[in-house]
């Protein structure tokens, strides 16, 4: 099934990971993008060392770009989890995410949703253009240049597969 920009079957969920909001003191930005099967652009600063960051099921992949200290930026694909659990993410950095649609699997992702279930796996093992965008994106400063370079890199790849089921798909 090929994803339409204007309806899709999750119509009014909002998936979200609300302890990434709560892990930044400075500045949670977010983009609701909901067309070629994804929810939102998200970009925030782990400034709260008391917080432990979780994740909490919500059938959805992210793909989560870490941005500035670090000397090579690191970009993982994230699967839903079947269950809460504790994210590392370092403190004092910024991070800016692709979250999908729940259902939904990036065509640029050759792999099916249940091999991603409880999973976070370097970008670069799916993708060739990968680590060039992942240095374009922690080299820019601005959420909305990062949300252009991110569609820019990939719009030709981004039919979404929707997989009802992301268990057995």
């Amino acid at each position: 099934m090929k994803y339409s920009a204007t309806k899709h079957p999750t119509e009014g969920f909002r998936p979200i990971q609300p302890f990434f909001v709560l892990s930044t003191q400075t500045a949670y930005l977010k983009h609701c993008m909901n067309a070629y099967g994804i929810s939102h652009f998200y970009s925030f600063t782990v400034d709260q060392p008391e917080r432990i960051p979780l994740v909490v099921p919500d059938a959805s992949i992210d793909v989560l770009f870490s941005c500035g200290t670090s000397a090579s930026p690191k970009v993982r694909v994230c699967g839903s989890s079947m269950s809460a659990k504790t994210v590392e993410l370092e403190l004092g950095q910024q991070y800016f995410g692709v979250r999908f649609n729940p259902g939904f699997l990036p065509g640029f992702l050759p792999v099916l949703p249940k091999d991603l279930i409880n999973k976070e796996l370097p970008l670069a093992d799916f993708s060739q253009p990968a680590q060039e965008l992942s240095e374009r994106i922690a080299d820019s400063d601005h959420f909305t240049e990062r949300i252009d370079l991110f569609l820019h890199t990939y719009r030709a790849l981004l039919e979404c597969r929707y997989q009802p089921n992301l268990c057995t798909a």
